[in-house]
């Protein structure tokens, strides 16, 4: 009887949990959760329960329109996401920065990183909006496409 509500609870935490933000129930589609803190007013921090929000990647060139929408709008993506697009998208050409280095990628089905399958789990549990670096954070109406 109680495994509803608390599914309930665990999904309305998710964000502070650094675990899911894309979709779980938050008030303000600018909701971000990253290092530890958020820019929400009434929960400031968070349980930074998961490392991958801190592990960014900014795409720089790609003939992929759903990647091409990071570039125009200037938003930063977790690693994960970009993994969880590549997987499925394995023609994907793509130049991207992450942890101060470039790497340029023909063809992601060839990587043994992009072109890897996330597990069931993470395609499921793990799912984050796109970062945006610049302040004030904008507000995000959508989704993009490497969630």
């Amino acid at each position: 009887m109680l495994v509803l509500p608390a599914l309930a609870f665990l999904i309305g935490c998710g964000p502070y949990l650094e675990l899911r933000v894309g979709t779980s129930w938050n008030m303000y589609a600018n909701l971000q959760t990253a290092n530890g803190s958020s820019n929400s007013f009434v929960i400031p921090v968070t349980a930074e329960f998961t490392n991958y929000q801190n592990d960014r990647v900014r795409i720089t060139a790609t003939k992929d329109s759903g990647l091409q929408q990071y570039i125009d709008s200037g938003y930063e993506l977790p690693f994960v996401n970009l993994r969880g697009y590549t997987s499925t998208h394995y023609d994907t050409s793509i130049t991207y920065e992450r942890n101060g280095m470039t790497t340029t990628v023909e063809h992601t089905r060839d990587d043994p990183t992009l072109g890897r399958e996330l597990p069931w789990w993470e395609r499921k549990v793990i799912v984050f909006r796109a970062l945006d670096a610049t302040e004030p954070v904008a507000c995000q109406n959508t989704m993009l496409s490497a969630r």
